[in-house]
């Protein structure tokens, strides 16, 4: 099966990588255990392939080393894509933000401990796209541990800390 990406034919996960991510001014792809990292030449982004066999992507991710959050959107839902024009047309969708878009980061701390981070578009309402949080204590704890961010969100204790990455094609090299 083919696909298209950036208007060139491709048959696999990989020639996804590095067609989508030919531009070298802007882009370094380096082979990482099972797929790819993409890192950024413009800001401190990474964008992370699992790809086992060519013709599946297990996940994709991004995350930026100003922040602790990271994407989790192809995570959810399938366990992997199959290489097809929809799966391209999908990754493309989600790396949109990454790329074009730039996204927002909000960690909370407690003694310097990180508790959480959610992450968001750059709007602060939008649906959050990954939430790490306490593990099993955080869902064992769910009221207390809820409480506890509502005042780390309020001031009252810890501290809280919004980072806005920008997107990789308007970040200056």
């Amino acid at each position: 099966m083919t696909a298209k990406v950036n208007d060139i034919e491709i048959n696999n996960w990989v020639d996804y990588v590095h067609a989508k991510f030919s531009d070298t001014s802007r882009f370094e792809i380096e082979p990482d255990n099972n797929g790819y990292k993409v890192k950024s030449k413009t800001n401190k982004t990474y964008i992370w392939f699992d790809i086992g066999d060519p013709e599946i992507l297990y996940d994709c991710q991004y995350f930026n080393d100003d922040c602790k959050g990271w994407s989790g959107e192809t995570i959810g839902g399938a366990n992997e894509w199959d290489f097809s024009q929809d799966y391209v047309d999908a990754l493309n969708f989600v790396l949109e933000v990454p790329i074009h878009n730039g996204w927002l980061a909000v960690d909370y701390y407690f003694n310097n401990k990180l508790l959480q981070s959610k992450t968001y578009t750059k709007d602060k309402s939008s649906t959050i796209f990954a939430d790490f949080n306490g593990g099993c204590i955080g869902v064992a704890l769910f009221p207390f541990f809820w409480s506890f961010l509502k005042l780390i969100d309020l001031g009252v204790i810890g501290q809280k800390r919004e980072i806005v990455i920008d997107p990789i094609k308007t970040t200056t090299h």
